[in-house]
């Protein structure tokens, strides 16, 4: 039975929903693209009148719901929040169908300072993914040193983050380091074209190869290329049936032992039977 991509249906056997499972576990743990990461600044402050910045990548909350939908499906998951107690932050709960059986795993968050309620909402939803092993691996990448400067970016320049010290009321800017290969998915890697092989052999000359020096080794690979373009199908049974009779050889390896003369001879006699 065929299904919808990130539609989950019933396994029957075991081994075959070990082998979902574990596409499962593997499909949430991928890593994810830098546009779905953002930054923030953990510590930051100024040195010897030189800013500095320590900065944590995250994942953002549309990624999230993203990789959620596109391994359970959209209508195989769900999310619940509620008020912690005091109400300084939110518990979200997601809930995920896997294979007929329901899962739940939650976790909370305080609301932020900026936009309090969506930020502790995201928040939330993000350490609640993390249970599920979705942007886990960030939690391996520790705190990073950010590039920072007290000159004003040009105009229009997005990679630069605004920042003010408090403590010593210094404006500048920071931008967002570069993540290692290792957390980031790892790129297809190309495929080389595959060679044409040429399976016409084109007519030999006798008069022209009759002044050519003979080598057992060439004419023998030679021979072997012919032989294999002419008889590798079953309308050429025949014809085999007639080499081997002809040549007194049983497999085509018996050909090593002859010598550069008689394997052109024969291979000539070969083109001139199969172009009849």
């Amino acid at each position: 039975m065929t299904t919808e991509p990130g539609i989950i249906t019933e396994i029957n056997t075991e081994d075959k929903r070990r082998e979902v499972l574990n596409n499962i576990s593997r499909l949430l743990a991928a890593p994810f693209p830098e546009k779905d990461l953002e930054w923030r600044v953990g510590r930051s402050g100024v040195s010897n009148g030189k800013p500095w910045a320590m900065v944590l990548c995250y994942i953002t909350s549309r990624a999230v719901m993203d990789r959620l939908d596109a391994v359970f499906g959209n209508w195989n998951w769900s999310d619940k929040y509620r008020e912690t107690q005091g109400g300084k932050g939110y518990i979200c709960t997601i809930t995920a169908n896997v294979m007929g059986v329901v899962i739940k795993k939650e976790d909370a968050a305080d609301c932020t300072d900026i936009e309090s309620i969506k930020g502790g909402i995201s928040d939330s939803l993000k350490r609640t993914a993390v249970k599920f092993g979705i942007g886990r691996y960030l939690y391996k990448l520790t705190e990073n040193f950010a590039e920072c400067t007290t000159n004003r970016p040009a105009y229009g320049d997005k990679s630069w983050t605004r920042v003010v010290d408090k403590k010593t009321n210094t404006t500048f800017w920071w931008k967002a380091p570069t993540l290692p290969a290792e957390f980031l998915p790892q790129a297809p890697v190309a495929q080389k074209p595959t060679e044409r092989v040429n399976t016409v052999t084109p007519k030999s000359n006798p008069k022209q190869e009759a002044g050519k020096p003979l080598d057992q080794k060439t004419e023998y690979e030679q021979l072997r290329m012919i032989m294999n373009a002419r008889t590798n199908n079953r309308a050429n049974k025949e014809l085999v049936d007639v080499l081997k009779k002809k040549f007194k050889f049983s497999v085509f390896k018996d050909f090593e032992t002859k010598t550069a003369q008689e394997l052109r001879d024969i291979r000539l006699q070969v083109e001139q039977m199969t172009a009849q």
